[in-house]
């Protein structure tokens, strides 16, 4: 089979969950002899993609100081392919890394990922950037053969939203983008920077701050409790530095000296996964969520809302709390960090759950859903699709 990944996600992307996706789903089906892999992609400013390429023979020049021209490059891209589309080397697939206005004349089956619904619930939709988007993400899903959703809460978001059949969208979690430290030690894992010893243990925090990611209610539980301020500091990875209004909150609150940011690599994320007491992750809406599957898989405890997909990644392995109730999110950090055979068994119970989430399933789930857009194959069990249920 014969399938081709358009250029849209790599030519908008730099770094980013939608493009970490397509790169490692690539990277397992590239080892798979069913599939013949292709990218309609001539230039990109995608890292995932160029990491890739230098193991890899895939198609795509990497250009960075295309950034600034990025909404325009899908279509560059894309002329040139749709042009010629026809012919006995047509693909069998076609999977849409974005969603697209570009729709093929010519192709056995037409593919799409719903990785969430947040432009819908969250973002400005009188906005003409949203309104293109949302547009073209319509006419993506309605032109589609078969639709990938990553998690149940996806799927029955856009079946609400979009009035799309059931029966031709398939569940299909992500893999763990960090499973590889799963098996490393914390003790492999030390950081080096000395001027950490001696400090109080901390809490992490992964990711974007903003909107529903509810960073300043996980904040304001924190500030509120007198044991979490004096046993424990907070660690932001990612999400770029502390902002003037950020600031502003912390010192309102007096816990300024309590909070720091850091980013970096996977493998500084590793480290700050395995140094951590626990994760805090108290995010309103999430279409899949890989920080705390992220934090399982290094053995560090997951203390979560219980929102859209979040339990579904995260099972029995974690303590849930209500994100919009202060309360809620103070007494499941108290209960739970005061706690060291809790937050042992929440290490070993999170080890155990990771492993439901591999790449190598999540490829070949897609390729079924592959055959079943070009009519090879029955309907993905609902066991299967339900992996991370």
């Amino acid at each position: 089979m014969r399938v081709l990944y358009t250029s849209d996600i790599f030519a908008r992307q730099a770094v980013g969950g939608i493009s970490r996706y397509f790169v490692e789903l690539i990277r397992e089906l590239l080892r798979n002899e069913r599939v013949d892999v292709d990218l309609s992609v001539r230039w990109h400013i995608n890292e995932h993609l160029r990491e890739l390429q230098e193991t890899e023979k895939v198609a795509g020049r990497f250009l960075p100081k295309l950034r600034s021209i990025r909404h325009f490059l899908p279509a560059v891209n894309a002329l040139p392919y749709w042009s010629s589309s026809a012919g006995t080397d047509s693909p069998q697939i076609i999977h849409h890394t974005y969603y697209s206005w570009f729709q093929p004349s010519t192709v056995g089956g037409l593919v799409v990922t719903a990785h969430d619904v947040m432009p819908e619930l969250f973002w400005n939709r009188s906005h003409p950037r949203t309104k293109g988007l949302l547009l073209a993400k319509r006419r993506s899903l309605e032109a589609a053969d078969r639709i990938i959703a990553v998690s149940q809460h996806t799927k029955n978001d856009i079946i609400d939203i979009y009035d799309l059949e059931p029966d031709v969208i398939d569940v299909i979690p992500h893999g763990n983008p960090m499973a590889e430290f799963s098996k490393l030690s914390t003790v492999s894992l030390e950081v080096d920077d000395v001027s950490r010893k001696g400090q109080r243990p901390y809490l992490l925090y992964v990711g974007a701050r903003g909107g529903y990611k509810n960073w300043e209610a996980f904040i304001d539980a924190f500030a509120a409790s007198e044991f979490l301020r004096k046993e424990f500091r907070i660690v932001c990875f990612g999400g770029g530095p502390l902002g003037r209004a950020e600031r502003e909150l912390l010192e309102k609150l007096r816990i300024s000296s309590s909070v720091t940011q850091e980013s970096g690599d996977d493998h500084a994320l590793a480290k700050a996964y395995c140094q951590a007491t626990a994760i805090v992750y108290p995010s309103r809406y999430e279409g899949f969520g890989l920080p705390p599957l992220e934090a399982m898989s290094c053995g560090c405890p997951v203390i979560c809302s219980d929102a859209a997909s979040i339990p579904e990644v995260v099972g029995g392995a974690g303590v849930y709390f209500d994100a919009d109730d202060l309360d809620s999110i103070r007494s499941a950090m108290e209960s739970t960090l005061g706690d060291s055979a809790k937050l042992k068994r929440l290490r070993q119970a999170g080890l155990e759950r990771e492993k439901q989430f591999r790449w190598r399933t999540t490829a070949e789930l897609t390729l079924a859903s592959y055959e079943q857009a070009i009519g090879l194959a029955a309907p993905i069990p609902s066991d299967s699709k339900r992996a991370a249920a």
